[in-house]
C-alpha cells in the first residue's frame, strides 16, 4: 500500500471541499451585501423623500432685489389648526409683504405669547431676523439669527441650523466679515448636502463663490459658481442658471477678461428673456454696460445702462434704478464730465436715502467724494469720504470702512500730511487683513511703502 499516495488523495479531497465551502460563503455574503445595499438605499431614498417633504413644510426662500436671498424657517406654522395662532402668523407675513416691517415684527413677537415649542421659537426668530434684513437693520437681524441658531443647535434641528447659518452668512457678507460668512455658508452647505437639499446646496455654493470674488480670489470663486451652475442645470432651475452665469460673467469682468464676461452675460441675458425675468434682464444689461465701459466704449455702455434703467423703472425697482444711475455717473466721470457725474450720483443717493439703503448711501457718497477729488477739491472730497466712512462704521461694513480709510489716506498723502496719511492707511490695512480683502491689502501696502520710501 502506498501510504503517502493515499494520504495525498485524502488531502486533495478535503481541500476541494474547503474551497467549495469558501465559494458558497463568498457568494452568500455577496448576495447578502447586495440585498442589504438595496434595502439601505431604499431606506435612504425614503428618508431623503421624507426630508424633502419636511423641507417644503419648514422653509421658504425670500428673494430680495439686488441683495442676496435669505430663507425663512417656518416649522409648519401655515398648517397649524389653532385659529388665533394661524391668523397671527398670516397677518405678520401680510404686514411684511406690504413693507410694514415694524408692525410685522410686533405681530411676530405676539406669537411667543402662545407657549411655542422650541422649533416654533426658532421660526419666530428666523422670521423676525429676515424682516429686519428686509428693512436693512442688519445688526438686529444678525442678533435674531444668532439666537435662532443657538436654540436650533441646542435642540439639534438640522434644517433650522442650516437656515440660520445660511442667513448669518448673508449678514456677515454684507458687513464685510467675509471669513465668518464662508464659515456659516459651509456649515449650511454641509447640512444641505446631508439632507439632500439640492437647491440649498446650489444657493450656498453660489454664495461662497460671491465671497471669494469679494476676497479677490477669482479662481476659487469660479470653482464654486460652476458647481452651483451644474446643480441648477440638473434641477432645471433656469433662474438659478441665469444667476450663476451672471456671477461668472462678473468674475471674468473683474479679472480683465471682458470678452469672456460678455459671453456669460449674454448667455444669462438670453435665459432671463426666455423666462420673462425682467429683473434678471435688467441686471445683465447693466453688467454688459459695465464691460463696455471697461473696454472704453463709453457711448455703448451708456446705451446698455439706459436700457437697464428703463426696465428697472418699468418694474418699480428703485434699488436697480439707483445702481444704473450710479453706473451712468461713473461713465460721465470717465468722460471727464465731473459735474454731470455728480448729477447722477446725487440722483442715486436720493433713491438710496429714500429706500433707507445705508450701504448704497455710503457707496454713492464715496463716489461723490471721488468726483470732488477729480475736480481738485480735496477738502470737499475728504468731507464726503468721512461721511461714507461714518455710515460704513454704523452698519458694520468692514470692507467699505477699509476702502474709505484708504481714500482718506491717499488725500492726506497728496496734500503732504504724511503722518496723517500713514495713520489712516495703517487702520485700513489692519481691517483689510482681518477680513482678508487681499486686493485692498496689496494696494494699501504699496501706498504705505511708497510714503515711507519718500519720508
Amino acid at each position: 500500500m502506498n501510504i503517502n499516495g493515499t494520504f495525498y488523495n485524502i488531502l486533495n479531497n478535503e481541500t476541494v471541499l474547503l474551497w467549495a465551502i469558501g465559494i458558497i460563503i463568498t457568494v452568500f455574503l455577496a448576495v447578502f451585501a447586495i440585498i442589504l445595499s438595496i434595502y439601505l438605499s431604499r431606506r435612504t431614498d425614503k428618508k431623503i423623500d421624507a426630508t424633502k417633504e419636511e423641507l417644503k413644510e419648514t422653509i421658504r426662500q425670500v428673494n430680495v432685489p439686488d441683495r442676496p436671498s435669505v430663507t425663512d424657517f417656518i416649522d409648519g406654522y401655515p398648517k397649524l389648526t389653532e385659529k388665533t395662532i394661524h391668523e397671527t402668523f398670516e397677518l405678520a407675513l401680510k404686514f411684511r409683504d406690504q413693507q410694514e416691517y415694524d408692525t410685522a415684527i410686533k405681530t411676530l413677537h405676539t406669537l411667543l405669547v402662545y407657549n411655542p415649542t422650541k422649533e416654533q421659537h426658532v421660526a419666530v426668530l428666523s422670521l423676525i431676523g429676515n424682516t429686519q434684513y428686509l428693512q436693512e437693520d442688519y445688526l438686529s437681524a444678525k442678533k435674531s439669527q444668532s439666537e435662532a441658531l443657538e436654540i436650533a443647535s441646542r435642540i439639534q434641528n438640522k434644517i433650522a441650523i442650516s437656515v440660520a447659518s445660511g442667513n448669518l452668512g448673508v449678514l456677515c457678507s454684507l458687513a464685510g466679515e467675509l471669513n465668518k460668512a464662508v464659515e456659516y455658508y459651509n456649515k449650511s452647505l454641509k447640512i444641505d448636502h446631508q439632507l439632500g437639499n439640492k437647491l440649498g446646496e446650489a444657493a450656498n455654493l453660489g454664495n461662497i463663490g460671491n465671497i471669494y470674488e469679494q476676497k479677490g480670489e477669482p479662481g476659487k470663486a469660479l470653482k464654486y459658481h460652476k458647481k452651483s451652475l451644474k446643480i441648477h442645470h440638473q434641477l432645471g432651475n433656469k433662474l438659478g442658471e441665469a444667476q450663476n452665469l451672471l456671477n461668472i460673467g462678473i468674475i471674468y469682468g473683474h479679472t480683465n477678461k471682458p470678452d469672456k464676461a460678455l459671453e456669460y452675460y449674454n448667455k444669462s441675458l438670453e435665459i432671463t428673456q426666455q423666462i420673462g425675468h425682467k429683473l434678471g434682464e435688467a441686471k445683465n444689461l447693466g453688467n454688459i454696460g459695465i464691460i463696455y465701459r471697461q473696454k472704453g466704449e463709453l457711448d455703448k455702455a451708456l446705451e446698455y445702462h439706459n436700457k437697464s434703467l428703463k426696465i428697472h423703472g418699468d418694474i418699480g425697482n428703485k434699488l436697480g434704478e439707483a445702481a444704473d444711475l450710479a453706473n451712468i455717473g461713473t461713465i460721465y466721470g470717465q468722460k471727464g464730465e465731473p459735474d454731470r457725474a455728480l448729477e447722477y450720483f446725487n440722483k442715486a443717493l436720493v433713491l438710496h436715502h429714500q429706500l433707507g439703503y445705508k450701504l448704497g448711501e455710503a457707496q454713492n457718497i464715496g463716489n461723490i467724494g471721488n468726483c470732488y477729488w477729480g475736480k481738485d477739491e480735496p477738502d470737499k472730497a475728504l468731507e464726503y469720504y468721512n461721511k461714507s466712512l461714518e455710515i460704513a462704521q454704523q452698519i458694520g461694513h468692514k470692507l467699505g470702512e477699509a476702502y474709505q480709510l484708504t481714500n482718506i489716506g491717499i488725500i492726506y498723502r497728496q496734500i503732504g500730511e504724511l503722518d496723517k496719511a500713514l495713520g489712516f492707511l495703517e487702520r485700513s490695512l489692519k481691517i483689510s487683513k482681518t477680513i482678508k480683502a487681499e486686493h485692498l491689502v496689496r494696494k494699501t501696502e504699496m501706498i504705505i511703502r511708497d510714503i515711507k520710501k519718500n519720508v
